[in-house]
């Protein structure tokens, strides 16, 4: 269907390509205090999978951050099956 109606909208307007969002998370950066959490979502995209680089630190589950201790650690969250955005948590 959409595909029909940007062939359609070319004929009037040329050549045209329709938007692709980037996918992207709702925070950029995020610190927290010991014993906290936060929940982060990836926007524009579908999750795949979420690790972190040092669960000592904190872990995630669904977007679920959930500290642990103090640190600092990377969030790896694949979206589509093949973008891989990164999150850095503090906990202070």
């Amino acid at each position: 269907m959409q595909f029909t109606f940007y062939k359609q909208l070319s004929q009037f307007c040329g050549s045209i390509s329709p938007v692709v969002n980037s996918p992207k998370l709702t925070s950029s950066n995020v610190i927290l205090k010991s014993g906290g959490a936060k929940t982060i979502k990836a926007v524009g995209g579908t999750v795949k999978s979420w690790t972190t680089s040092n669960k000592n630190v904190a872990i995630v589950n669904n977007g679920k951050i959930t500290v642990l201790n103090k640190g600092t650690t990377t969030l790896k969250i694949k979206v589509n099956g093949v973008k891989i955005l990164n999150l850095k948590v503090n906990v202070k």
